[in-house]
């Protein structure tokens, strides 16, 4: 979300496995009483190697993104390019051209970095088209309670190579929505009435209330009680109920992990289906630990509708998406719509507007320019999906 670190840490997939600084969790009802207390009005599954990353700053070239890789001393960024021989893209250090085989090779000065450091190169034909390097080194992440070698990665406005293997499950949620972010048996009474008093400190009674109404009061505590200040990131190991209650008492931050936990354990307490979505390009890991990613990982959310699946993303307060024809959007479908100009400018979005803190719905071309930049790269077309 623009003005907040990107992620929070899950790292669950193999191989290697950097963690969170520890919180203590909280009870449910203990929860609930930190929630009265400052009038605060599940499965989880994060697989990709995300680290909490402060935001970044999209353009328009034929120029589309296939590969991305980092020398062993990080030296240089090599990114494999098709339709942009001979382009060139100008940078801190000069201009860089594409060589005849499609490939820039971007000088980087990585080597003392001890804080989040950024290359930056535009295109001399079009300076929307941007290409950013990230290395984002141990000593931020310990700042923060993450362990981690660090992280670099490639944020660009540059369309990248679709993942035609990239396909999202339309079928019917197989069981009913629960309480719980692990499993229907570990639904308890006590989380299940942490989360009514959530609902009721909204105002109403969940039932008494509309869907679309209830996110939009949980987004507006996001952006009231959410503070990166704190300094840590809260643990994911913690449930949605307890993660909310510790960033209510600023305990501890989420970022777009933390944001899509809870918001899918918030829908599964009304009994509604949803799910929690990781998106993760291609990865690898340098000798020395240092992990490097193709492109931005995120974490978001779906939400069983109408008699569908319906993306909807707590980091940047979207409620739904919509293309060609009103049609509501699933994240696959959204996707896919981002890849192509005709489709992209048949999107309208209905996210919250924290001027009025009330829903507003735009169109792409409408939408101001750093939230098309930050959908553009959290929703690239060459991320993979999995859910739970």
């Amino acid at each position: 979300m623009p003005g907040l670190p990107s992620r929070v840490a899950a790292l669950v997939r193999a191989p290697a496995v950097p963690t969170q600084g520890g919180r203590s969790r909280l009870s449910p009802l203990a929860s609930a009483f930190a929630l009265v207390a400052v009038l605060v009005y599940g499965f989880g599954l994060s697989v990709w190697p995300e680290l909490a990353k402060p935001g970044s700053p999209a353009g328009g070239t034929a120029a589309v993104v296939t590969s991305f890789s980092i020398a062993e001393d990080l030296s240089t960024a090599t990114v494999g390019l098709t339709g942009a021989g001979g382009a060139t893209f100008l940078g801190p250090s000069g201009s860089v051209e594409v060589d005849g085989l499609g490939v820039l090779r971007i000088p980087l000065d990585f080597s003392g970095a001890t804080a989040p450091t950024t290359i930056t190169l535009t295109s001399a034909s079009d300076p929307a088209d941007v290409l950013q390097v990230n290395y984002y080194p141990a000593q931020y992440y310990q700042s923060i309670g993450l362990k981690s070698a660090g992280v670099i990665d490639l944020y660009t406005t540059l369309p990248r190579a679709n993942n035609t293997s990239r396909k999202e499950d339309t079928s019917p949620p197989v069981q009913a929505a629960t309480t719980s972010q692990a499993s229907p048996a570990a639904a308890d009474s006590a989380g299940q009435a942490a989360w009514m008093f959530v609902h009721a400190l909204f105002g109403t009674a969940a039932e008494d209330e509309s869907l679309d109404e209830q996110i939009r009061q949980l987004y507006l505590q996001f952006d009231a009680q959410n503070d990166p200040e704190v300094g840590t990131v809260c643990d994911r190991s913690m449930s949605g109920i307890d993660m909310l209650s510790a960033v209510s008492v600023h305990t501890c931050y989420v970022t777009c992990t933390g944001y899509a936990l809870i918001t899918n354990a918030f829908l599964r307490s009304m009994e509604t289906p949803s799910r929690y979505i990781s998106l993760g390009g291609t990865y690898s890991y340098l000798p020395n630990g240092v992990l490097v990613e193709s492109s931005e990982s995120h974490d978001t959310a779906d939400l069983w509708a109408n008699g569908q699946w319906q993306w909807l993303d707590p980091t940047l307060r979207v409620l739904r998406a919509t293309g060609a024809g009103g049609l509501t959007l699933t994240l696959d479908g959204l996707m896919s719509a981002l890849t192509g100009q005709s489709s992209r400018s048949a999107l309208t979005f209905t996210r919250l507007d924290p001027a009025t803190g009330h829903w507003q719905t735009l169109s792409w071309d409408n939408e101001d320019a750093a939230f098309r930049q930050y959908i553009s790269a959290y929703l690239s077309a060459d991320k993979i999906m999995l859910a739970g």
